[in-house]
């Protein structure tokens, strides 16, 4: 079962949905975003994930996923503590085992969004 979390969950998920410490977010021009993503693994209670992205950072919230495979459909919320050389160390242990085809993504900590008139295309 995939673990769900709610914004009034702070037993679960203490960082909420975001702090803001991205700023303000806007989109001027006709774009394509480029997040900082990977492919990923991971064994259910450990507090690492394999991930090779230069751009992963300490203090990034994260979406870990598994997209296909064993336990498709599994996803969660973590934050990175710390990454080294294709390892990310994680804040809380993982609830589910990441196998090949799993990825992760940063999300964004946005205190608003704004996409200015004329734009046409956001992929």
């Amino acid at each position: 079962m995939p673990r769900q979390f709610r914004s009034d969950d702070t037993s679960i998920w203490e960082e909420g949905f975001g702090n803001g410490s991205d700023g303000a977010f806007t989109i001027s021009t006709n774009t394509t975003q480029n997040p900082t993503d990977a492919a990923c693994t991971g064994t259910s209670g450990s507090t690492t994930l394999t991930a090779t992205n230069a751009g992963f950072g300490a203090g990034q919230n994260i979406l870990i996923h598994q997209t296909k495979g064993t336990g498709m459909g599994n996803y969660e919320l973590n934050v990175i503590a710390s990454y080294t050389a294709g390892t990310i160390t994680l804040k809380y242990p993982l609830q589910n085992t990441y196998v090949t085809g799993a990825q992760t993504i940063v999300m964004g900590n946005f205190t608003d969004a704004t996409i200015n008139t004329g734009v046409t295309s956001v992929k």
